[in-house]
């Protein structure tokens, strides 16, 4: 599913401020995939120099409930980057729906040249855990 039009669509790099809370968010973004999805996946720490970052880690800031950002109705999340986007920001500081926790949605088309991105290093992610955390519960989440 994709979450723009093709015509509305614009690119992002959707990062996290924890390796953990990236590995979940892929694991949750994975539920309707099957395992094969994460071979393609690689987990890398990177460094960011942004300047202008909309921080939506308390989304009262701007209106919004933690459901909002989090939740399986992607608009609201659409209109907010958009609308930072045309504002020129080029990142937002957003909770993360898997776990406690950041991420860092980069919006290229706002960065400077040469990039304020740079790649620390990058490993493969292990299938076999990868496996056993998909079929359990998030940690730190209640069993229901």
């Amino acid at each position: 599913m994709d979450l723009f039009p093709p015509d509305q669509a614009f690119p992002a790099l959707y990062t996290s401020l924890a390796p953990e809370i990236a590995i979940w968010e892929m694991v949750r973004r994975s539920a309707a995939r099957n395992l094969a999805y994460f071979e393609n996946n690689v987990l890398s720490e990177l460094e960011v120099d942004l300047s202008h970052i909309l921080d939506i880690s308390d989304p009262a800031a701007v209106g919004l409930t933690a459901a909002d950002l989090t939740g399986p109705d992607h608009q609201p999340c659409q209109e907010l980057a958009e609308a930072a986007l045309a504002r020129g920001y080029q990142g937002l500081l957003v909770p993360s729906a898997a776990l406690p926790g950041l991420n860092l949605v980069i919006l290229p088309r706002n960065l400077p040249e040469p990039s304020p991105i740079r790649l620390l290093r990058s490993t493969d992610l292990p299938i076999e855990i990868l496996a056993h955390q998909h079929s359990e519960d998030r940690p730190g989440q209640e069993q229901r």
